[in-house]
């Protein structure tokens, strides 16, 4: 407890409108979204191996990752389901850097080896992403990770994402400009959210591996 609160507590017989005066929008407003995010450290006994990621991104428990929702994909136009989304989220295992990408919910996507994904940043930048392994999981919740050096990583530090867009091993895309929200329970619901926790946790990542040096 600080100073000022010690000499700064009020008489028990004033009632404590702090809070009373602030309708629900305003206490809203003062939540910022990427306060709910939290990073987990594991560690294998057994084998040595350590682990190094983000969880509760848009306040929810299970999402390591930022979800990406698009509206359509390349099969015939077909509309998809909000639900149906793209992830990105970053770790660290045993010292090394990777990118970890989830594809939730579509079963018409392979995601195997020559997957791409392709980002544009605000600043027009490109960066091409190529998967050189089959994913793992299940039809719903496929995921794959690449590894990525600090240098390129410094480019989701720096900048904000702008644009993506995925596509298969057999030509089928998917693209998002990170403006659509398909889960009204997130705290992410704006396009300008969605860019600062990539960057929060793109950030978080890089501190926690300069740590390691």
């Amino acid at each position: 407890m600080g100073i000022f609160s010690l000499f700064n507590k009020k008489n028990k017989s004033e009632p404590d409108n702090d809070y009373n005066n602030l309708n629900a929008n305003e206490l809203n407003k003062k939540i910022d979204p990427l306060d709910s995010i939290k990073i987990v450290r594991e560690d294998d006994e057994f084998d040595g191996n350590f682990s190094i990621y983000f969880t509760h991104i848009g306040n929810k428990e299970e999402n390591s990752y930022l979800p990406m929702y698009y509206d359509a994909i390349d099969l015939g136009h077909e509309k998809v389901s909000s639900f149906k989304h793209l992830g990105i989220g970053f770790k660290i295992f045993n010292n090394i850097l990777y990118m970890s990408v989830y594809l939730i919910g579509e079963n018409n996507f392979d995601f195997k080896s020559d997957s791409k994904l392709h980002l544009i940043f605000e600043n027009k930048e490109h960066l091409i992403f190529e998967f050189d392994s089959d994913y793992s999981g299940e039809d719903i919740m496929k995921y794959n990770l690449i590894q990525i050096e600090p240098e390129k990583l410094k480019y989701f530090t720096d900048h904000y994402l702008d644009k993506w867009k995925f596509t298969d091993s057999q030509g089928y895309y998917i693209v998002g400009d990170n403006t659509l929200f398909g889960d009204a329970t997130s705290n992410i619901q704006d396009k300008k959210t969605a860019q600062r926790a990539l960057q929060y946790i793109s950030k978080g990542i890089v501190n926690e591996y300069l740590k390691l040096k």
